[in-house]
């Protein structure tokens, strides 16, 4: 006759610790909490949450662990563009400027794993990425009313994506385009296939 066991687990907690990541010369140190409840008679926890502070930035994870299927909830107010350009700057000589908003939920299988769908929506502000004499930023005055750049993408099966971003400005010496971009990514084992259309508008300052 089976009986449960003796010992039972209400919460555990893991505070002040920090994942330290190096590359190269470059060291990088990402402070996080997390909170594991709602365990099972086999001690595996059901309900996670964290809390990770990148760079001073503050990004909140929950999810949910059933049946070999994790629900994944990411989410962040004000996450600066500058930690990514710490990381990415000894691999591409790219200015990035900015705060983005990320709001990501995900459905994954673990064993095997496998991404069974995905929504996010990132909204990105005060923008400035430059990259090879490109300008990357939010639409503004004179040219047009200020907006911040949205993302949003969305798949039901982790292989075909749907993606908008809108809208976005580009400035190269004096010519500026406005773009709104929509389309689909299609990952398989072994190809990438995708369909982009855009929609722009030319504005050439004066010289």
């Amino acid at each position: 006759k089976e009986t449960s066991s003796p010992v039972t687990i209400g919460e555990i907690r893991i505070v002040n610790s920090v994942i330290a990541l190096s590359y190269e010369d470059n060291n990088f140190s990402i402070p996080f909490d997390i909170s594991l409840t709602s365990f099972d008679s086999d001690f595996i926890p059901h309900l996670f949450t964290a809390k990770i502070s990148p760079d001073g930035n503050r990004v909140m994870v929950s999810g949910t662990w059933e049946n070999n299927n994790i629900k994944l909830v990411v989410k962040s107010d004000e996450l600066s563009l500058g930690f990514f350009e710490k990381i990415l700057g000894e691999m591409v000589p790219v200015n990035l400027k900015g705060t983005s908003t990320i709001d990501l939920a995900a459905s994954l299988s673990i064993d095997p794993f496998s991404v069974k769908d995905i929504s996010g929506f990132f909204k990105l502000d005060k923008t400035d990425i430059a990259y090879s004499g490109i300008t990357i930023s939010n639409p503004s005055a004179p040219l047009i009313d200020y907006q911040p750049v949205s993302i949003n993408i969305n798949s039901r099966d982790g292989h075909f994506f749907n993606f908008e971003i809108s809208p976005v400005m580009f400035n190269q010496s004096g010519f500026t385009v406005f773009s709104n971009f929509s389309g689909t990514i299609d990952i398989s084992e072994d190809t990438l296939k995708g369909d982009i259309k855009a929609i722009t508008r030319l504005a050439i300052e004066n010289m």
